[in-house]
């Protein structure tokens, strides 16, 4: 008998400890970390592919505005570019993204530092060792026979305060970008 009552005690002791904190567990707010992050990579995607549509649209328009030399349609089309990468970087800012583009060859540990960075001071910042967009002309080549951009070295830093978090995120590089 006493073993049976102790082990209904047990059983019941375990019983109101799961039952108790299943609700201390369901009172407390979710953790929306996970959340936060996952709409930082969404933002970080969606400027990445509105970059790439925005410089083949500028391709595109500056070949067809070009004439003349197989030279100066490719001038004209690396100008374009560079102008729209450019006037990318201000139309994100006027539409109120901290984003600052940037080029070099960073390595994993410095935009590390810049996100870490970025969450101190509240705002986009640069790795160290990298250029500012207006330096970076020289990461855009046309190939006007395949009729692609080709990126290299290309990166930006954003940081969202809605979210409190920031990321320096590198393009994929050498990346190939297609205009017809």
């Amino acid at each position: 008998m006493q073993k049976g009552f102790l082990s209904f005690a047990l059983g019941a002791v375990f019983l109101l400890s799961l039952v108790s904190s299943g609700a201390i567990i369901s009172s407390s707010k979710p953790d929306t970390s996970y959340e936060k992050y996952r709409r930082l990579l969404v933002e970080e995607v969606a400027i990445k592919q509105a970059l790439y549509s925005s410089l083949s649209d500028a391709a595109i328009s500056s070949l067809a505005s070009s004439g003349g030399t197989e030279g100066s349609q490719y001038a004209a089309a690396r100008a374009a570019i560079f102008a729209r990468f450019l006037e990318f970087q201000a139309k994100l800012r006027e539409d109120g993204y901290d984003a600052l583009f940037w080029c070099g060859e960073i390595s994993d540990e410095k935009r590390s530092s810049a996100a870490l960075q970025m969450l101190e001071q509240k705002r986009a910042i640069q790795p160290s060792g990298s250029l500012a967009a207006e330096a970076c002309a020289d990461s855009f080549e046309v190939n006007l026979l395949q009729r692609s951009i080709h990126i290299k070295d290309i990166g930006f830093s954003l940081y969202d305060s809605s979210l409190g978090l920031g990321v320096a995120a590198k393009l994929p590089s050498p990346y190939e970008v297609g205009f017809r």
